[in-house]
């Protein structure tokens, strides 16, 4: 019986928490102690993964992120600083190239005019620049000069510079002759960086003229400087940065429509971004510099991410030996006092733990021990009575819906064994299920507490009619259960619909009679029977047809079918009526007197009919 064997699983259950053997008992705590070391070790690896990423991947991206904006501001600062040479250095080419003594120097009418205007320190020292030209309109240098101002000393002038400056020159030239604006020079002055065997070289090249007078140029101004190492040290005091000019060709990694790009190696990192040669070539300039900083901090996080994880490990192994000593030892001594102890005996209260919790769990033990006898003869009178009702009931749980109790009509009725308790009554009581049915009334029952439900239900299962009742009940440890009461009412559902069949019948038959009187026109009444009778019979097709016995054929004089099954009207409307046809047979032969579909399925002969279009 399924009462008594829920009873001796319960009591099984109990007596294996409280009356095993000793050995049996050991070996939970010992499975205990490995689940909760595991559990801690598992935790343990999920939190070092966890750290791990935070400062591999978080840490990491802030150290990323702080390089690469000190790096953008630096090259921010570089470019503006170079805007400013810029502008520096046109207005003092153009300056130059403005005076009336630069115009008549290049005429050849002022032989003096560089001593005169530098006598006591040259013109590269005063405006601390490595090189000037001054050219005629032919190109011709009238004078050049080049000099180390770091240094103080004279340099060589290198090979081909002056003629990189007079292409420069010559355009400057064409501009300012063609010029429509003769009030300005300035906006004649080219200037820019020029490469010449990879030295870079800033240049500034203005005409040497006095529109106002509208007058034509008389030669160029060039003035410049060597971008060397210490240019851009002396001029942005960065020491640990280094400065490459390359044609934009080279310099793949800055595409043409970025602004500035970086690229980071192993131990150093570059910013590049465009400028516009002096002669119109288009450049990169590349700004690289170590990455001591990164490196720096990379170190710092991996050495405090090594620090944390042994401050964890060390932590979790504090842990157990603390949890294994205070918990683990006294509940293998009150396992052991548990195994000896029988239904109606009990613990004694001894000291298992320097902590009261022990003592309160012994009394508590022996109060279990008592409220479980008591509860046995409840629990049994329980049963009884629930067997003992003509209906079908069943106790499950409200949050796993596992099965609690199953009385044992309804055990019979839906062919459920005592070992299916504790499966999910969804699996048992219905086909197809994967999870709770849709209309379970445990939420709602939830929702409202001191309810009961009443439903009714055609039943997967048995394929019967439920009248069900549903409620919820405090089960053990007072928690709530849900309590399932089913009555089989099919027979009074069939009887139900039977009457309703025929009532619309009646009303059919009734509506066929009063249209009879109503519609004068014999065809179209004949329409609206055909098609009431198809309708109430779901039929998807309704023919009426006439015997001609001088021909042998049956005509078709009025068909009805329903459209909305997609049919079509028949047709071929005469059909052989004669001996050896299967309606002729039925109906004349065997004296069938009518031939419904279930004997069209039933009866072979009868199969061809369906060719006839029924």
């Amino acid at each position: 019986m399924a009462h008594t064997n829920e009873k001796e699983r319960i009591v099984s259950f109990v007596g294996w928490r409280m009356h095993g053997s000793t050995v049996s008992n050991v070996k939970k705590q010992r499975f205990f102690r490995q689940t909760i070391f595991a559990t801690s070790g598992f935790i343990l690896f999920l939190f070092i993964i966890l750290l791990f990423g935070i400062f591999k991947v978080s840490i990491s991206g802030v150290l990323l992120r702080s390089e690469t904006k000190y790096l953008l501001d630096q090259t921010q600062i570089i470019r503006g600083m170079l805007a400013t040479i810029n502008q520096k250095t046109e207005l003092l080419s153009a300056d130059i190239a403005y005076w009336d003594e630069t115009i008549q120097f290049l005429k050849g009418e002022n032989e003096g005019f560089v001593k005169q205007n530098w006598a006591s320190i040259s013109l590269l020292d005063s405006y601390r620049y490595n090189f000037v030209y001054f050219k005629d309109m032919g190109n011709q240098n009238c004078f050049a000069d080049f000099f180390d101002y770091h240094n103080r000393v004279s340099l060589k002038e290198p090979s081909g510079l002056s003629e990189k400056i007079d292409t420069i020159a010559t355009e400057v030239l064409a501009n300012a002759i063609l010029a429509e604006d003769t009030t300005n020079i300035e906006p004649y002055v080219r200037s820019g960086v020029i490469i010449l065997e990879d030295v870079p070289y800033y240049v500034a090249v203005a005409p040497a003229w006095l529109p106002v007078q509208g007058i034509l140029p008389t030669g160029t101004v060039a003035i410049g400087s060597i971008l060397t190492h210490e240019y851009f040290s002396e001029l942005l005091h960065l020491d640990n940065f280094d400065f490459f000019f390359a044609p934009a060709s080279e310099g793949a990694e800055a595409a043409a429509n970025e602004d500035i790009s970086l690229l980071r190696t192993g131990d150093s990192i570059r910013a590049a971004f465009h400028l516009k040669g002096a002669d119109g070539t288009d450049l990169l300039l590349s700004i690289c510099t170590d990455r001591g900083g990164y490196k720096e901090g990379r170190q710092v996080m991996d050495l405090s991410l090594l620090s944390i994880i042994v401050l964890s490990v060390l932590f979790v192994a504090f842990f157990f030996s603390s949890v294994s000593k205070r918990v683990f030892r006294p509940l293998e001594q009150l396992s052991q006092d548990i195994g000896e102890v029988s239904n109606t005996g009990g613990v004694s209260v001894r000291k298992y733990s320097q902590s009261k919790e022990y003592a309160t769990l012994c009394n508590s033990i022996n109060d279990m021990l008592l409220r479980l006898n008591q509860s046995r003869i409840s629990v049994d009178v329980f049963r009884r009575i629930l067997n003992s009702l003509n209906a079908m009931i069943y106790v499950s749980d409200i949050d796993t819906d596992e099965l609690l109790f199953v009385n044992d009509m309804l055990l019979k009725n839906f062919d459920i064994h005592a070992h299916d308790l504790g499966k999910p009554c969804w699996t048992q009581m219905q086909t197809g299920m994967t999870e709770r049915c849709p209309f379970c009334p445990v939420p709602e029952l939830l929702a409202h507490k001191d309810m009961a439900v009443t439903w009714e239900e055609r039943n997967s299962v048995t394929g019967r009619s439920y009248l069900n009742t549903d409620c919820l009940i405090p089960w053990y440890d007072d928690k709530l259960a849900h309590l399932h009461h089913r009555v089989d009412i099919t027979d009074s559902k069939n009887a139900e619909e039977s009457l309703e069949y025929r009532l619309k019948q009646q009303e059919i038959m009734s509506d066929i009679a009063q249209q009879f009187i109503k519609t004068p026109d014999l065809v179209a009444f004949v329409q609206y029977v055909l098609r009431v009778s198809g309708e109430f019979l779901s039929a998807g097709r309704v023919l009426l047809t006439q015997v001609n016995p001088e021909t042998n054929l049956v005509e078709l004089k009025y068909e009805w079918h329903n459209q909305s099954q997609g049919l079509m009207p028949v047709g071929n409307r005469f059909r052989p009526y004669s001996e050896g046809h299967p309606i002729y047979d039925a109906l004349v032969r065997d004296g069938r007197k009518s031939i419904t579909a279930s004997d069209i399925h039933r009866y072979p002969k009868l199969t061809s009919m369906r060719n006839d279009g029924v």
